[in-house]
C-alpha cells in the first residue's frame, strides 16, 4: 500500500483530522493543552503543539511507522524554522525562495506600505475600467506566482 495511504489511516487512528484547507495538514484539539498539528510532505512529518501533547503524538506515530526524531529541527521541506520559546511560536520562512526573487525579478528593498489597486473592504465590480497589462508582463508575473 502507498505511504500516503498509510498515513491517512495512520493519522485516522491516532485521532487526527485531515485539514479541508491543506491535505498535508492534520489537526487534533486537545482540551488541556490547545491545538495539535501534523504535517506531512511526501514521507516525512512535522508534529507541533504543546510538548506533552506532541510526545503523545510521537510515541503514537512511532506505533505506526518506523522513524527518527529530530527534535528541534531548523529546516524542514526548503523552509527555515524558528521556534521561539519565550513567546511560544514558530515562524516558517523561504529565505532561499525570496533570495532567488530578488534576483531574478530585481526586487527593490521598500520601506512603504504596499500600494493596491483597491481599498480593503471594497468589493470589485465587473466592468469597471483599469490599466491592462500587456501579455509580457502577465507570463513575468505569472512566473513569480508560480515558484
Amino acid at each position: 500500500m502507498a505511504f500516503w495511504k498509510k498515513l491517512l489511516l495512520a493519522m485516522k487512528m491516532m485521532g487526527f483530522k485531515r485539514s479541508e484547507a491543506d491535505p498535508c495538514i492534520y489537526y487534533r484539539w486537545s482540551k488541556n493543552n490547545g491545538l495539535i498539528v501534523w504535517l506531512s510532505w511526501i514521507d516525512d512529518c512535522l508534529c507541533i503543539g504543546n510538548n506533552q501533547e506532541v510526545k503523545i503524538a510521537k510515541n503514537a506515530m512511532l506505533k505506526q511507522f518506523e522513524c527518527y526524531d529530530v527534535r528541534f529541527p531548523t529546516e524542514y521541506v526548503g523552509y527555515k524554522l524558528n521556534f521561539n520559546k519565550e513567546n511560544n511560536s514558530l515562524t516558517f520562512t523561504q529565505p532561499v525562495m525570496i533570495q532567488s526573487f530578488s534576483d531574478e525579478y530585481e526586487r527593490k528593498e521598500c520601506n512603504n506600505d504596499p500600494v493596491t489597486p483597491m481599498e480593503p473592504g471594497r468589493i470589485l465590480v465587473s466592468g469597471n475600467k483599469c490599466n491592462l497589462v500587456c501579455k509580457v508582463q502577465q507570463t513575468y508575473y505569472r512566473s513569480s506566482v508560480g515558484n
